[in-house]
């Protein structure tokens, strides 16, 4: 096998790909957007750490963002 090969083997996309990808999206994506809705509404549970966890709820709706930017690319109609 060459590394053309490989590289082919390794990259192609299975029709599993989207439904991870969404799955992937709704996984990150929700607790980012309960932790900013919560943070919101009662800011005394977060004592100290609001900071830290606005980076935190961010990061996730980012990733979440980024898997979704990824979805239409394994979608071959």
């Amino acid at each position: 096998m060459t590394l053309q090969d490989f590289k082919s083997e390794i990259l192609q996309r299975t029709n599993s790909d989207k439904y991870w990808n969404a799955g992937l999206f709704i996984i990150v994506i929700l607790p980012g957007a309960v932790g900013f809705y919560f943070m919101i509404t009662r800011p005394e549970k977060f004592n100290g750490m609001e900071v830290f966890l606005a980076f935190l709820f961010s990061g996730l709706i980012a990733l979440g963002i980024f898997e979704l930017s990824k979805l239409p690319t394994c979608i071959n109609f």
